[in-house]
């Protein structure tokens, strides 16, 4: 969901799922092996601010920050708990 604040800012809020995929060096009998694990299927969340700001007629740029997190579990490991920050760039276009 994305709401517009004051007609030069947004905030947005989401939901997501999310696995994370690895491989890992075998040890014991599966030494000198790859081993390809994938985690359970796991809900986190979004969120994120930025601005919109207006170029020409109905253009404009709408750069923004989000903060993410999702925890997730391997089967045989323990939990992983993922966060990041990503910085974006929209174009927007009115029609």
């Amino acid at each position: 969901m994305e709401r517009i604040l004051a007609g030069y800012a947004w905030a947005r809020a989401g939901v997501l799922f999310g696995r994370l995929e690895r491989d890992f060096h075998g040890t014991g009998a599966a030494a000198g092996r790859l081993l390809h694990r994938a985690s359970s299927l796991s809900l986190g969340a979004e969120v994120g601010i930025g601005l919109r700001v207006e170029l020409r007629g109905r253009m404009g740029l709408s750069p923004g920050l989000c903060y993410g997190w999702l925890n997730t579990r391997f089967r045989d490991d323990g939990l992983v708990r993922m966060r990041w920050v990503a910085g974006d760039l929209g174009i927007a276009l009115g029609f």
